[in-house]
C-alpha cells in the first residue's frame, strides 16, 4: 500500500471522472465507517463542510500534478467565499466540478468548484486562489515575512486555560476526532476569545503519510485551520448567546459559509495555533465571526467572515427521515 504525499484529513476523491485543460470533476463516495463521523455530531452525522473543501483543493492539485510540470506545486492562498446549501450524509456521494483560469504573470491559478451530492442537488460552491511554484515551502514565514502586530504571548508560564478540554466538550458537539479545540487561554462573551488547538505528529492527517517526505508537505491541511478556527467561533458563540439575548443557543452550530479567508503561512508538527475570533454579529440563531489564526510570531491565517446557524436537532432528524424515505 502506498503512502499520502502530504497531509491530509481523509482522502476526500476515490476517482477522476473527468480532466481537461481548464477543468477537473470528481468523486467521493461518503461511507458509514469515515473515522470522523462519531465525533462530528453524535447521533446525526454530517459529512464536514470544511471536507468539502478539502475534496475541492484534492482536485485541485490532481489537477495540478497532470496539467503542469512535475516540480509545479499549487498552495492554497485565498478561500473567496465558500457557501453550503444542502448537507452530506453517510451514503451520499460527493461529485465536484472544477473550473480553473491561470494567470502566468502572477503564478496565480483561480478555482471555481461547484460540489453535488451525486449528480443532482447542489450542496456547495466555493471559490479559491492558488500560488503556483516549484515544489517546497517558506515554512512558518508569512507572505511578508514577520509580522510586526503582538504574537501570543511565550512569556505567560504555564497559566490554566479559562476552558480545558472537558469544559469545551460541554459547549459544542465536536469530539475526537474532529475537536479540533484543545483550550480557551482568553473570553469576553459577546466580544472575543482566544483559542489554542496544538499540532502533533499523530494527527490522524498525516497517518499513512510517505516516510521522509519533504518538510513542507507536512503542512497541517488549510481545511482543518478553518475548522479549528470555526470551533473556537462556536465555543464564544455559546458562551455569548445569553449575555446577549437572555436565552442559550439552542441546536447545533452548523457552519454554512465563508468569505475572504486568507492563508500567509504553515502550521506544522509542533506548533501551537492561537485562534483569535470576534464576534462580529448576531441575528436571531445566526452568527457572523472573524478572527485571525497565529504561530508565535506569525499571523497563518486570516477569516474574514465565518457564517454558522444553530440547528434544532429535531430539525436535522426531520431532515434525515426524510431523506431515508426519499428515491
Amino acid at each position: 500500500m502506498f503512502g499520502k504525499e502530504y497531509a491530509a484529513p481523509l482522502l476526500a476523491v476515490d476517482r477522476v471522472l473527468e480532466i481537461s485543460d481548464h477543468s477537473i470533476q470528481t468523486a467521493k463516495a461518503i461511507s458509514g465507517n469515515e473515522p470522523f463521523f462519531p465525533g462530528h455530531f453524535p447521533g446525526h452525522p454530517i459529512f464536514p463542510g470544511n471536507f468539502i473543501l478539502e475534496a475541492a483543493h484534492q482536485a485541485t492539485r490532481t489537477y495540478v500534478a497532470r496539467r503542469f510540470p512535475p516540480a509545479m506545486w499549487a498552495r492554497l492562498v485565498e478561500v473567496r467565499s465558500i457557501r453550503f446549501l444542502a448537507p452530506l450524509q453517510p451514503g451520499d456521494r460527493l461529485q465536484l466540478a472544477c473550473r480553473y483560469t491561470f494567470s502566468p504573470e502572477r503564478g496565480e491559478l483561480g478555482v471555481n468548484a461547484d460540489c453535488f451530492r451525486g449528480e443532482g442537488m447542489a450542496i456547495a460552491k466555493i471559490k479559491m486562489f492558488y500560488h503556483l511554484g516549484e515544489e517546497g515551502l517558506s515554512l512558518g514565514q508569512t507572505s511578508n515575512g514577520a509580522s510586526d502586530q503582538p504574537g501570543p504571548s511565550e512569556t505567560r508560564g504555564r497559566i490554566p486555560p479559562l476552558l480545558d478540554h472537558t469544559g469545551i466538550q460541554k459547549l459544542i458537539p465536536h469530539r475526537y476526532p474532529m475537536l479540533l479545540v484543545d483550550a480557551v487561554r482568553d473570553l469576553e462573551p459577546g466580544v472575543s476569545i482566544v483559542a489554542m488547538k496544538c499540532v502533533t505528529g499523530n494527527e490522524p492527517c498525516y497517518a499513512g503519510l510517505l516516510d521522509g517526505v519533504d518538510v513542507y508537505r507536512l503542512a497541517y491541511p488549510y481545511s482543518l485551520i478553518l475548522e479549528s478556527c470555526g470551533q473556537a467561533g462556536g465555543i464564544l458563540w455559546m458562551c455569548s448567546r445569553r449575555s446577549l439575548t437572555g436565552r442559550d443557543v439552542t441546536g447545533l452550530p452548523i457552519f454554512v459559509s465563508a468569505r475572504d479567508c486568507f492563508f500567509e503561512g504553515d502550521v506544522l508538527p509542533g506548533d501551537t495555533m492561537e485562534h483569535r475570533v470576534r464576534l462580529e454579529r448576531v441575528i436571531a440563531d445566526t452568527v457572523f465571526l472573524a478572527g485571525e489564526t497565529w504561530v508565535n510570531q506569525h499571523r497563518i491565517a486570516q477569516m474574514g467572515w465565518l457564517m454558522a446557524v444553530a440547528q434544532p436537532t429535531h430539525v436535522l432528524d426531520k431532515i434525515f427521515r426524510g431523506r431515508e424515505k426519499g428515491p
